[in-house]
């Protein structure tokens, strides 16, 4: 039979939690990756919907001024 000693075991739990800690940095710089990449689409949106609103504003005070200029209430 092939028996691991104790010193075969434990160079081999090294090994496995060397490759765990590994995977969880090239997770960790992945997680940072899109975490930027959201932020700036999460600012564009922002950017969009405050054009839109001002956009709506202004449409909305034209058509009540021109409303007013030509015989509404």
């Amino acid at each position: 039979m092939d028996e691991k000693t104790d010193h075969d075991l434990l160079i081999r739990l090294d090994e496995k939690v060397d490759a765990i800690l590994k995977k969880q940095d090239k997770f960790e710089e992945n997680y940072k990756d899109h975490a930027k990449r959201l932020n700036k689409l999460e600012g564009f949106r922002g950017q969009i919907i405050g054009f839109a609103a001002a956009m709506s504003f202004g449409i909305s005070f034209l058509v009540s001024k021109l409303g007013s200029m030509f015989g509404g209430n």
